[in-house]
């Protein structure tokens, strides 16, 4: 008797440890449609305006960016974990002075609750331009008319629902 529950005993537990790795498994689901960053780009006509446009890797940036203790690039001159870059930068050059040209970029995280605008590098901080936020065909752009040539990009932060403030008892 002694040893038939010993058995019982010890299937019980096999199936137990089954079942929870089985169910830990079976949770776990892979989003159906990823999040993908389509480039940034000109919009202006280069036959009209000339102008050229080259996209950076924000890493690849020359200057403006740090790296966070988990390995993130993210803008500097922020306070910590509140901006991010939204995809890649875009190094506009041989504009003209006193021509401007339109820069766009893909924003497909503002249904999810995030806000961005299009900055500039000025060799000192990231300066906000004046930022246009068009949805069409259920993709969405923010967009730029910009005069100066330099690195743009799409800096984003989370504006939904804020973490309910952590209460300390003494």
């Amino acid at each position: 008797m002694k040893k038939l529950s010993h058995i019982t005993l010890s299937l019980l537990l096999a199936l137990s440890l089954i079942l929870v790795t089985t169910t830990a498994v079976l949770a776990y689901r892979s989003p159906s449609n990823p999040i993908v960053w389509q480039d940034p780009e000109g919009t202006t006509d280069p036959a009209l305006v000339p102008y050229s446009a080259e996209v950076v890797d924000t890493w690849q940036l020359p200057a403006g960016i740090e790296t966070t203790g988990k390995q993130l690039t993210v803008p500097t001159g922020f306070p910590a974990d509140q901006i991010q870059f939204g995809g890649k930068a875009l190094k506009v050059g041989d504009l003209a002075e006193g021509k401007t040209v339109t820069v766009c970029f893909d924003f497909p995280v503002y249904r999810y609750d995030w806000s961005g605008s299009v900055y500039m590098w000025d060799g000192s901080e990231w300066v906000k331009q004046a930022t246009t936020i068009t949805s069409t065909d259920g993709s969405t752009q923010a967009c730029a008319k910009v005069s100066a040539n330099g690195y743009y990009a799409l800096l984003i932060q989370f504006w939904g629902t804020p973490e309910p403030p952590v209460v300390y008892y003494d």
